[in-house]
């Protein structure tokens, strides 16, 4: 068993184990908040603690808020929720002045005893003047960007802030707002809207709201003056001897007149200003002061550009297309520019919806531009084509219609081998009648391809046979020379050629022959 002393130890190791865990949880808060705040307005913070881990909800903690003012705000809570609220109002009469302020929350876990497990800072602001946005509305959707529809109406209206909003609710009396487009007034309005007609296209306006907030009461009415006459009632009778006459009677009841008179409070040592009257002079002045101390002042500013929308979309070009050949469309419209297209190919029929999308687009200065492709393999397609400015969408569907021709053989394909057969057949005929028609003309030639005999233009001779020859041509010009042991007659006729080794007799014999 082990002592006390033993016992404690690992007691206080345990602890000290488990606390050095739980101080380095991986937990950390966010803090956030509605303002700006005018002054005197109420603010709220919103903090949120996120941990790692799986979150217990019998886990306590406890928030700590405070802010760095002169008059510093204070704020705990503790409990086992994650989130807290904390509201604080930063009036004049605190000592508060508008400016920067931090506000800092802190998160503690208990275990025996409290620990801080994270903490986060924030900047807000507390300002002199309203703090207002100028919306712009058309067709009840508010734009974002600067662009409006010169062909609808352009409704403003100013939208202020959480805690202004509710700090006015609570205190003001009456709040007018004063509209300018292009530094000329346009009038005024209680319920904060305006709207206006921007007709011109491609043209920049400044719109300015300037806000103006009483606090005074309001004029009551007078007690009603109530003046009564009052008409006295004669009754007269006359009895004659004979006659009598009834008694005529007149009432009038009394008339009441209902008198309100107004009575105006007015501020001792400050100029009083009617806001139902009172028209200020601004253009582009985010400084403005208010024209009555008691006054608070709120200003805001837009710049607007007017843009035409997508319209007059044509399309030029044939929608009945052959199989294979390709499409060629010229698609124009009018609006303002800059132009993004794009274009969605759907096979058959395809009913659009608006709010058709292209993962690419391609932007042009003009919207003049053409459709080519080669379409294959489907009789119907549907072209969807989405085009956009700054300020308008147009989703306009084109259905092309592919159709199958029949292939005909060209008549030249057919004209051209018939003509050339013809041809040719005639040239063999023509061929063989004229063969047949000169054939007795031709001589039959045989060739002797016996070379044993001998030509006298081709016989061989030395130089001294051709030096006889020329010697008896010359004595005897008319006779024959050769030898006719060697060389043939003149005449043709084959003479018997003498050769070496031939008997005396063979040579006769060929001689008679």
């Amino acid at each position: 068993m082990l002592s006390n002393a033993g016992f404690v130890s690992v007691s206080l190791l345990l602890i000290t184990h488990h606390v050095g865990a739980k101080l380095f949880e991986d937990c950390e808060v966010d803090i956030t908040d509605n303002g700006p705040a005018v002054l005197g307005a109420t603010i709220t913070f919103r903090a949120e603690l996120r941990c790692g881990g799986i979150h217990n909800s019998a886990t306590n903690y406890k928030f700590s808020f405070r802010d760095n003012g002169i008059n510093a705000h204070y704020f705990e809570s503790e409990g086992n929720s994650t989130v807290r609220y904390w509201n604080v109002t930063y009036d004049k009469n605190g000592g508060f002045v508008p400016g920067p302020y931090i506000a800092e929350v802190k998160v503690e876990k208990q275990f025996i005893v409290w620990y801080t497990i994270t903490s986060q800072r924030k900047v807000f602001y507390v300002t002199n003047n309203l703090n207002i946005e100028l919306q712009v509305l058309q067709n009840n959707e508010v734009v974002p960007e600067k662009f409006v529809r010169n062909t609808t109406v352009v409704r403003h209206r100013v939208v202020f802030s959480e805690p202004d909003a509710a700090f006015l609710a609570r205190n003001a009396t009456q709040v007018m707002t004063y509209w300018f487009v292009d530094c000329v007034f346009y009038g005024r309005s209680a319920n904060n809207t305006f709207e206006f007609d921007y007709s011109g296209p491609d043209q920049e306006h400044n719109v300015e709201a300037l806000v103006l907030v009483s606090y005074d009461p309001l004029p009551t009415p007078a007690p009603p003056t109530t003046t009564t006459t009052t008409t006295t009632t004669t009754t007269t009778t006359t009895k004659p001897t004979t006659t009598t006459t009834s008694s005529t009677t007149t009432t009038t009841k009394p008339t009441t007149t209902t008198t309100h008179k107004s009575s105006t409070v007015k501020s001792r040592g400050a100029k009083v200003v009617d806001l139902d009257t009172y028209v200020p002079n601004i253009c582009l002045n985010d400084t403005v002061v208010p024209p009555d101390p008691s006054k608070t002042v709120g200003y805001a500013h837009r710049l607007l550009e007017s843009n035409s929308p997508v319209f007059n979309v044509t399309i030029d070009g044939n929608y009945w297309i052959k199989e294979g050949q390709v499409l060629n469309l010229k698609v124009r419209c009018a609006g303002s520019s800059p132009f993004r297209h794009c274009l969605l190919y759907h096979p058959g029929s395809y009913n659009v919806t608006g709010n058709e999308t292209c993962d690419g687009t391609d932007v042009t200065e003009f919207c003049d531009f053409p459709i080519t492709r080669l379409l294959y393999k489907q009789k119907t397609v549907t072209i969807v084509m989405v085009i956009k400015n700054n300020v308008a969408k147009v989703v306009h569907p084109v259905t092309i219609n592919i159709y199958e021709v029949k292939k005909q053989p060209q008549l030249s394909v057919i004209i051209v081998p018939v003509a050339f057969i013809i041809l040719a057949m005639v040239i063999v005929v023509f061929g063989v009648a004229l063969f047949i028609q000169n054939r007795r003309r031709f001589n039959v030639e045989v060739a002797d391809f016996d070379f044993g005999q001998s030509n006298d233009e081709l016989q061989y001779k030395t130089f001294l046979g051709r030096l006889r020859e020329a010697f008896m041509d010359a004595v005897h010009p008319n006779r024959d020379h050769r030898d006719p042991l060697i060389e043939p007659a003149a005449s043709g006729r084959n003479r018997p050629i003498w050769r070496r080794g031939d008997s005396a007799d063979n040579a006769a014999d060929e001689i008679a022959e």
